[in-house]
């Protein structure tokens, strides 16, 4: 186990990185809740602040956009809320991203 840490084949930094990748760009995860993903897999909370310092705020609210869009007829208002809590978002982002998507629908009335 040791040699394998040794030549970087198992390296808490790399699974980290590629973990926060997979939710941010697959699940469409928010940093919250793909913290505690990551603190389920033991991961120290040094590799997390460096992992989450690399990830751009625009895509998390590009992100919450997608999602609200995505389910904005499917959906009520408070469920579509639950769901992005589900995924980590905070009130303020699941909030602005609900306005924004209601007022472009109709504007585009």
């Amino acid at each position: 186990m040791a040699s394998l840490m040794e030549e970087n084949f198992l390296d808490e930094y790399r699974f980290a990185e590629a973990y926060c990748q997979g939710k941010l760009n697959q699940k469409y995860w928010a940093p919250y809740r793909i913290s505690i993903g990551l603190r389920e897999h033991r991961i120290p909370k040094v590799t997390i602040d460096r992992i989450f310092n690399q990830i751009p705020q625009k895509r998390v609210e590009e992100n919450a956009l997608y999602l609200t869009n995505r389910w904005f007829n499917s959906k009520t208002k408070e469920q579509l809320k639950a769901a992005m809590q589900r995924r980590g978002y905070s009130f303020e982002m699941i909030n602005r991203a609900y306005q924004t998507v209601e007022e472009e629908r109709k504007s585009s009335l």
